[in-house]
């Protein structure tokens, strides 16, 4: 109610709300004259006001204007929902700053894992991988960047502890934590980056992140990944 009273005293021409569409469908009673969108940047159906198609359909009804960073995303939207939206959902791929990026360098042999060190992103299976490559891969090295959470304090938590042990025995250096120029640089030097997520990737900044940078991409084919790599990974 306070952010409503600051909006109303602005007067705003639209507010657009990210991945909270409690907050969004309360704005549209709040400010009934001002056009409210929702930017989803995950899946909907894992979100208060969007898990069942009838909550999502009200989102579609209620909404100025729904908008997925992948057309995966916008599957689960309308997942289930019959009725037509007032408007359709438009997917808008999240960007990568080709300017901000570190300029082309000579490649390492190096095998890259960059994300958060949980199950979901599968960092174990990439650990298992380079046990088995490198033996067969003279000169080359495999790094991963990523703590559980996406600070330098993040918690050492158990699977962290089992991963970094797996890695220590394939020969992987885990390199914790990096702010995200460092994981760019990384991504500048490796020849290889490996996504291999088991959860429904939303988009897939990483990967985007990793083509964008020259280094070869090797990803599942979990939520929109599909949609950022194309045939180029």
């Amino acid at each position: 109610v306070a952010v409503a009273s600051r909006l109303r005293a602005r007067r705003p021409a639209l507010v657009e709300v990210y991945n909270r569409p409690d907050i969004a469908l309360a704005l549209t009673r709040l400010l009934p004259r001002t056009p409210i969108c929702l930017n989803l940047q995950n899946d909907p159906q894992d979100m208060r006001n969007g898990r069942p198609p009838g909550q999502r359909a009200a989102l579609l009804r209620r909404l100025a204007r729904v908008i997925c960073n992948s057309e995966y995303l916008r599957r689960r939207l309308l997942d289930g929902v019959t009725a037509p939206p007032r408007l359709a959902p438009a997917v808008l791929p999240n960007p990568v700053d080709l300017a901000g990026l570190p300029p082309p360098r000579l490649r390492e042999n190096l095998i890259l894992f960059a994300g958060r060190i949980v199950r979901e992103k599968a960092p174990d299976s990439f650990v298992a991988a380079c046990a088995i490559a490198l033996p067969q891969l003279p000169g080359w090295r495999a790094e991963m960047i990523g703590a559980d959470r996406f600070r330098a304090d993040s918690p050492d938590t158990d699977f962290a502890r089992v991963t970094r042990a797996a890695a220590g025995q394939a020969g992987v250096h885990m390199l914790g934590y990096r702010d995200h120029d460092a994981v760019l640089q990384a991504m500048a030097a490796a020849a290889i980056v490996v996504m291999p997520s088991r959860w429904q990737e939303p988009f897939g900044l990483v990967a985007l992140e990793a083509l964008a940078s020259g280094a070869a991409l090797i990803c599942s084919d979990r939520g929109g990944l599909p949609e950022v790599a194309g045939d180029a990974a």
